[in-house]
């Protein structure tokens, strides 16, 4: 028993180090400095991309999320050139599910909601710029 257990454990880490991350520049600012980055995992060879970085012509990300099975995945998140968030969904096989955030350039948020395969669902929070309710709109 003993054996297995510790041929398991280095078979795991085996493979888990085999596998490593790294960012290819897929396009740049004039300056040379990044614009798009994709983020691949290589695991015996095989290179998957797992994730994608956007630069503002000032070098601060303009939107960073993930990937699986080539498809977004988890949370992309978009900021202004100042740093400041912009925006942040959450994606599942590609599609907008779950909650989404919108917000103005002076931090206070735009709109609120959340999404299901795509489609705008339950009750979305429309704001002016002020941080007062604009109006709710139920889908």
């Amino acid at each position: 028993m003993l054996r297995f257990v510790l041929t398991s454990v280095l078979a795991i880490f085996m493979l888990t180090a085999c596998t490593k991350t790294v960012e290819e520049v897929q396009n740049t600012w004039e300056d040379g400095s990044p614009k798009e980055v994709f983020i691949y995992e290589v695991k015996e060879g095989q290179k998957y991309k797992v994730g994608y970085r956007n630069h503002h012509a000032n070098g601060q990300v303009y939107v960073e999320g993930y990937f699986k099975n080539n498809r977004r995945t988890g949370t992309w998140t978009a900021y202004f050139e100042n740093g400041m968030k912009q925006s942040e969904n959450q994606y599942k096989k590609g599609y907008n599910h779950g909650a989404s955030k919108v917000w103005f350039p002076n931090g206070k948020i735009r709109y609120q909601g959340s999404y299901t395969n795509n489609v705008k669902t339950g009750e979305w929070q429309y704001y002016k710029e002020d941080g007062s309710i604009a109006t709710t709109v139920d889908y």
